[in-house]
């Protein structure tokens, strides 16, 4: 792997410390976009769930 990697990086013009960190800020922006929009979903549900509740005061008074 870490000839693959030497070779892989001279191809590119890149030292292997910019490769890999370039490539972990990859995977951490594709996996942070599902991660912000779960917790996005959750916090409309409580919103939703907080909405109602007040709807519901509302009509019982």
């Amino acid at each position: 792997i870490n000839d693959r990697l030497l070779s892989l990086c001279d191809h590119l013009g890149v030292n292997p410390n910019s490769y890999l960190v370039n490539k972990i800020g990859e995977a951490i922006s594709k996996d942070e976009v599902s991660y912000i929009a779960s917790r996005n979903v959750t916090n409309q549900q409580n919103e939703l769930a907080k909405f109602l509740e007040l709807v519901t005061k509302s009509v019982e008074e």
